[in-house]
């Protein structure tokens, strides 16, 4: 965890590491907004709760985006991607922050259109990234540190992963 302060004097904690053991903070914050990087946490969404929970002073908010289940998802996606993405649904994610001591002042759940609208664009940026790459357009990158092989590694993943979206991930994953 590392804290330091914006230009507007405000103290700003990034946490940039799992957490495999307690932490000690000399801090606790206002304001905590986690949008969809509870992965960097050893048990997700769990340990976000958790040490949130001891970051916020009293009555601190915690806004956080999180992936979740809208139904079980079909073995086939999950070998896929190699990974479990989330591991509950938005009712769990809710419970788990009250078990805590949370209180819940709103949920919102993204929309199939909203997934579309965030899927669709991150393809194309890739695709645009790696047609610019192959004509060597791209102005202030370091090209040195990718190879073609890289390339064509990242088009292929993508594509992959856009498939696998489309084919089961826009059915079964929610974000609220």
């Amino acid at each position: 965890a590392i804290t330091h302060n914006n230009n507007n004097g405000d103290n700003i904690i990034t946490l940039s590491t799992e957490f495999n053991e307690p932490v000690k903070y000399v801090e606790t914050f206002n304001l905590i907004m986690c949008n969809g990087s509870s992965a960097c946490f050893t048990n997700g969404f769990d340990d976000l709760i958790k040490y949130s929970y001891q970051l916020l002073k009293p009555f601190g908010l915690l806004i956080a985006g999180e992936l979740f289940w809208k139904k079980k998802p079909p073995a086939t996606y999950l070998n896929n991607i190699g990974k479990s993405i989330c591991k509950n649904t938005h009712q769990n994610n809710i419970s788990i922050s009250l078990n805590e001591g949370f209180v819940l002042l709103t949920s919102i759940e993204s929309t199939s259109k909203d997934w579309n609208d965030f899927e669709n664009p991150v393809l194309y940026e890739i695709e645009k990234f790696i047609l610019d790459f192959k004509r060597n357009s791209l102005s202030n990158f370091d090209l040195n540190n990718f190879s073609s092989i890289d390339i064509d590694k990242l088009s292929i993943l993508a594509r992959f992963w856009y498939s696998n979206y489309v084919k089961y991930g826009s059915e079964c994953l929610g974000f609220g």
